[in-house]
């Protein structure tokens, strides 16, 4: 599955197949999945990832919040799998999954490792390096 994020109708539709008869802790409509790669593109662009080279980076998700110790049962939720392509981003996988109480939804922002030696390159060029020590003899 590769569908686009503003392919409103093939989004709802697969999610309702993946979700069947669950609806309160689960993703269900394609706004959801672009806030979702909003926030993806926000932490791309905080990490200085130029926008020509954040193709491949892939968002692991899970629909729903921290549910309440007190909450007695496990909560159906969506994980979704979205691709930042070259144009934008693309929906690769979705499934069932489950969130019991005190546990926090699955969020993951995977890197290419061109993308992971560029974040690193523009982190480490914001500091001065310390040159090294020449040892004198006495």
């Amino acid at each position: 599955m590769r569908l686009n994020l503003n392919s409103d109708e093939k989004i709802v539709a697969a999610l309702a197949a993946v979700n069947s008869k669950a609806l309160s802790h689960t993703y269900t409509l394609a706004s959801e999945l672009r806030a979702v790669a909003r926030d993806a593109e926000e932490k791309l662009a905080q990490l200085n990832i130029p926008k020509a080279m954040r193709a491949g980076a892939v968002v692991v998700a899970e629909s729903g919040e921290r549910l309440p110790n007190k909450y007695k049962y496990q909560a159906t939720t969506t994980l979704v799998y979205l691709e930042r392509g070259s144009s934008g981003w693309f929906l690769t996988s979705a499934r069932r999954s489950e969130i019991w109480p005190d546990q926090k939804p699955h969020y993951c922002l995977r890197l290419t490792e061109a993308q992971d030696r560029a974040a690193i390159d523009r982190f480490r060029a914001q500091y001065a390096r310390p040159t090294p020590v020449q040892m004198v003899s006495l």
